[in-house]
């Protein structure tokens, strides 16, 4: 079968992360397996993609939320809430972030799908989890708790927007708020993931800079859209 063109490859893998990012169907896990299997990409460069895509939804939700980000600094428990969120998911998520570096650098296209599938199923007993009942505020319990699951979400498979609201709702926040904080969480997540990822980068590029900048642009194009759905 005749190879399929980069820069298709390129808008495909931006487009599935647009859809899938705020899906809880870990849009990391899942675009590496298409990138492995479907266009043959290591498994390697594979995980830095699907952190670069990330890029392009994080920007995505930075233009949802300009109004609440720009505002900021008038919602004080929202702000504290991100603080500290942001700094659980550094303190579990880095690690887990160079581990999976490690591991994927030597790993087979084969392997790297058995650790996603496991991590899949793990997200899957996650979210069949119910809550009880709903409140629609949040502490800082609330936010250790989430920023602590987005930091183990680090890892591809489990899925960051799943386990992240999974957690809001465990702790019974009302869906539409953890639906909320679980996308503004996100901007900082992934903001330190790809300039670890761009710091630690030693493979091979996958496309050109114009193939890059087309991915970006779908990732963000999409993931605003799925976004405003939700």
């Amino acid at each position: 079968m005749e190879a399929l063109p980069a820069l298709f490859q390129a808008l495909m893998l931006g487009i599935f992360q647009g859809i899938s990012e705020w899906l809880p169907i870990s849009s990391s896990g899942n675009l590496m397996l298409i990138a492995m299997h479907a266009f043959g990409i290591s498994a390697e460069n594979a995980f830095s993609l699907s952190i670069f895509l990330h890029l392009g939804t994080m920007l995505s939700a930075v233009f949802y939320f300009r109004k609440e980000i720009l505002n900021i600094k008038n919602e004080k428990e929202l702000a504290r809430f991100i603080a500290i969120a942001t700094f659980l998911t550094a303190i579990f998520g880095i690690p887990v972030f160079f581990l999976e570096k490690k591991l994927f650098s030597g790993l087979s296209a084969s392997m790297a799908t058995v650790l996603i599938g496991v991590a899949l199923v793990f997200t899957g007993i996650i979210l069949k989890l119910k809550p009880k009942k709903t409140r629609h505020s949040f502490n800082d319990k609330d936010a250790m708790i989430t920023g602590a699951a987005q930091g183990i979400a680090a890892m591809p498979g489990i899925s960051r927007s799943g386990i992240t609201i999974a957690s809001l709702l465990l702790r019974n926040v009302e869906q539409e708020l953890a639906l909320k904080l679980s996308f503004i969480i996100s901007i900082p997540a992934v903001a330190g993931a790809v300039f670890l990822d761009f710091m630690t980068q030693k493979s091979s590029q996958v496309f050109s800079s114009s193939e890059y900048l087309v991915a970006l642009l779908a990732a963000f194009i999409t993931g605003f859209l799925t976004m405003r759905y939700f």
